[in-house]
């Protein structure tokens, strides 16, 4: 599916998808990588203006994205999300995260979030892109007999 984009905000005649496609701030383009991958599976990508919101809407569902540079670092990866949107999608691409970083960095999230729920309360749902391209889905409100603290499942980029 094509990506669509709000106009940038400091240069209207240009999308936000393609201003962030030219830079080369590695945040940047982490949100170009994450939404073509999406894109690619056959979800419908949006990129947002940014401006006190998610990056991106996948699905109709704000979603921000989140780059990390090594594994120690994903709980405060997921933790900046709050209040961004109900989805945080991390890209472990460029630091190589397996499934193991994930599910520990997810259980640190969990650990923290149960003692301080009000700050992470709006996140629902984290995505976590480990550096094989795996997907881990990690879905924080209870669903089908999975609840809080369980990876729900993961695989391949598919249409979330």
């Amino acid at each position: 599916m094509p990506i669509t984009s709000d106009p940038d905000p400091r240069d209207k005649s240009k999308t936000v998808y393609e201003v962030k496609k030219a830079s080369g701030n590695v945040d940047d383009q982490s949100e170009v990588r994450m939404a073509e991958l999406f894109s690619k599976a056959g979800n419908r990508v949006h990129f947002t203006d940014g401006i006190g919101k998610a990056d991106l809407k996948i699905n109709d569902v704000l979603t921000d994205v989140k780059h990390v540079k090594n594994a120690s670092s994903l709980k405060s990866a997921i933790t900046r999300g709050k209040r961004q949107g109900p989805w945080v999608l991390v890209d472990g691409t460029s630091a190589k995260l397996t499934l193991i970083d994930a599910k520990a960095g997810i259980q640190e999230f969990e650990e923290e979030a149960r003692r301080h729920p009000g700050p992470v309360a709006t996140i629902a749902r984290i995505l976590i892109v480990l550096g094989d391209l795996q997907l881990v889905v990690h879905d924080r409100a209870p669903r089908g007999g999975a609840g809080s603290g369980s990876v729900l499942w993961t695989g391949s980029i598919l249409h979330v």
